[in-house]
């Protein structure tokens, strides 16, 4: 399943100051007439390469490892939708939120999550 966000903003990309969040994720599947079932794939395209094409120097544009990253993205609060949703794999075009000096991410909050759900037995 694709949700488009850019389309359901009506702008070209998402942006450092607004990061998709779990609850836009919920409305943009409803508004697409998309219904998720447990187990589907789900694609959250949020424009990278308009937003690449407008800053080259910014954000996908330098190394990963640079010291304090800043790129828009999913925000972790994503994670409860895709567990809602029992969401089995998850594709996406910008990495994870990840505004100056913060270090939640979607993806280390699943690698944590893994990790406490393993050890639970």
């Amino acid at each position: 399943m694709l949700l488009d966000v850019p389309q359901y903003r009506g702008e070209p990309y998402v942006t450092i100051d607004r990061p998709v969040h779990g609850w836009e994720l919920e409305d943009i599947a409803t508004a697409q007439g998309v219904a998720l079932e447990p187990g589907d794939a789900l694609v959250v395209y949020s424009g990278r390469e308009a937003l690449q094409a407008d800053h080259p120097d910014k954000y996908y544009g330098v190394p990963f490892g640079t010291p304090n990253p800043e790129r828009p993205g999913l925000h972790a609060s994503c994670l409860p939708f895709l567990r809602d949703h029992d969401i089995a794999v998850l594709v996406w075009d910008m990495m994870d939120h990840m505004p100056k000096r913060l270090r939640h991410s979607v993806v280390r909050a699943w690698c944590h999550f893994c990790l406490w759900y393993c050890a639970a037995g």
